[in-house]
């Protein structure tokens, strides 16, 4: 006999605190899994030009918190009905109580995570999107497309990459004929 593979949806977890351990305090499951999802990673530069040069040159800063978006679908258009057209928006609201919404004693949005497949990312969301579609003659919707944009978030925020930076004290000793710009170049390997 054969087994049939079960369809993992996607699951955004939501928690009260930011080390997102124990058991969520809810779970909202996709009745969609989105078509695709983009995910975007960021670093901060420094741009910096000198006087009269021509072209900017850029110097990395830091890395920015990884985004993740995507469009989930909500759609009971397939069925008539009151209760089928009012589901889509209970369905929303249920999506932003989870995700959007200020909760409880934490007085903000849940800290969530994001379950689908490999992926597993920690974040809170940054911004929510409706269009709903496809209304009855009572004025429900009986679709919805959601877009949604998430901000990654460490579990550690503190950082944990040290680098060896050029920017630390420098002991050096000048002779009669260096030059500021000389020095500049031999110690940052260049003169911006």
């Amino acid at each position: 006999m054969k087994k049939t593979q079960k369809l993992e949806k996607l699951l955004v977890q939501c928690f009260d605190k930011p080390e997102r351990s124990g058991s969520p305090a809810e779970t909202f499951e996709g009745r969609f899994n989105p078509e695709s999802y983009t995910h975007r990673y960021l670093n901060a530069l420094q741009l910096r030009q000198g006087i009269g040069t021509i072209g900017i040159r850029e110097i990395y800063a830091f890395a920015r918190p990884e985004e993740l978006s995507f469009s989930l679908i909500f759609d009971n258009s397939v069925h008539t009905g009151l209760d089928n057209q009012s589901k889509v928006y209970s369905d929303v609201q249920k999506f932003l109580a989870a995700a959007y919404y200020a909760v409880g004693e934490i007085h903000a949005p849940h800290f969530l995570r994001l379950i689908w497949g490999e992926m597993k990312f920690n974040c809170r969301l940054r911004s929510a999107e409706v269009t709903y579609q496809k209304f009855g003659s009572n004025g429900l919707p009986s679709r919805a497309e959601l877009k949604v944009e998430f901000i990654g978030e460490t579990e550690a925020p503190t950082g944990s990459q040290t680098f060896n930076s050029p920017d630390l004290t420098h002991l050096r000793t000048v002779s009669a004929s260096d030059s500021l710009p000389q020095m500049t170049t031999r110690i940052y390997g260049s003169m911006a």
